[in-house]
């Protein structure tokens, strides 16, 4: 709880609920658009060894090649037509 409160974590889960909710973690995020979910990951990773202006320019790169992607377009298009998005999955 004290985590929690000082922002550490996101989510507390009783202990006999963990492994599940873990799983249902993984499964949205395998639905996310692939593309997109590497460069989030690369971001936190080079967040770790960079400096804060450097980390924004690598998020403006990454937010630059992720617009002109498939899955920006799928995204957009699902949006206006209010239905799920469907992504190519690798």
């Amino acid at each position: 709880q004290a985590a929690f409160n000082m922002g550490l974590v996101s989510e507390l889960v009783e202990d006999a609920a963990v492994e599940a909710q873990a799983l249902k973690l993984a499964g949205d995020i395998a639905a996310l658009p692939v593309t997109a979910v590497r460069f989030i990951k690369e971001a936190v990773l080079q967040s770790m060894n960079t400096s804060l202006d450097q980390g924004l320019q690598a998020e403006r790169r990454s937010f630059q090649l992720l617009f002109s992607t498939p899955e920006k377009t799928e995204g957009i298009r699902a949006r206006l037509e209010k239905r799920a998005p469907h992504f190519v999955q690798a």
